[in-house]
């Protein structure tokens, strides 16, 4: 099955690519060449075709993406997992706007240096720290504290990343990993409400599981488990 759905998407990529393109160039030429003489109304109706064509656009991306990390599943890199957490965390930070001193962060437990898919530890590290810090009440600091723990017996290793965001309730988190979508307006939380779902999928290459339960931290609490 997995085959016919990697050419699927692909298919979908191709031939939905090049109209959704026209969409949005010709909508913007319109808006271009009717600045003046025509009702708001109408102007409303171009803006909403040339919304529609971007979205188009941005999902089509976001299957793009989803090949790519399929097509990473074979790929073996020497991954030294604690400096890229925090090499993506420097990086999350600054694209919230944030300065270091505004997020507390503690990391713990042993982190390995396992032979892995760099590209998806960075995907999935950078997707679970962007919900964390997205998903926060306006008005309070965000705190996020990721515990690492490696159990050498049994060649696995689990971590949890817990945030003190606004969390999840149990019926929204059956609801979180699936593809586009989104349990909260755009106004207040703006994303294609894809992230999780890359998560996911990583987690399935890998033979891993990924769960989420509700934090001591009052937000949600992630876990990770994969054997190596």
């Amino acid at each position: 099955m997995r085959p016919f759905i990697e050419e699927l998407i692909r298919g979908l990529i191709h031939d939905l690519g090049a109209p959704a393109r026209h969409i949005v160039f010709f909508s913007n030429m319109l808006n271009e060449q009717v600045k003046e003489g025509v009702s708001e109304k109408h102007k409303q109706w171009l803006n909403f075709i040339n919304e529609g064509g971007t979205n188009i656009q941005t999902m089509l991306n976001s299957l793009e993406f989803i090949d790519q990390i399929s097509q990473q599943a074979s790929q073996h890199d020497s991954v030294d997992l604690k400096p890229l957490f925090e090499q993506e965390l420097s990086l999350l930070t600054k694209n919230h706007n944030y300065s270091a001193s505004d997020i507390e962060c503690t990391i713990s437990g042993d982190w390995p240096v396992i032979e892995a898919s760099k590209m998806h530890w960075q995907t999935l590290f950078s997707c679970l720290l962007d919900n964390a810090l997205t998903y926060q009440p306006k008005d309070e600091k965000p705190k996020i504290c990721l515990t690492a723990h490696l159990q050498t017996a049994e060649s696995q290793l689990t971590f949890f990343l817990d945030d003190n965001g606004i969390g999840l309730s149990k019926e929204q988190q059956t609801d979180i990993t699936r593809p586009f979508k989104r349990l909260h307006s755009h106004d207040d939380y703006p994303g294609l409400g894809m992230g999780l779902s890359y998560c996911k999928l990583i987690a399935e290459l890998h033979n891993a599981s990924l769960r989420f339960e509700r934090s001591p931290t009052g937000g949600l609490r992630v876990i990770y488990q994969q054997r190596l």
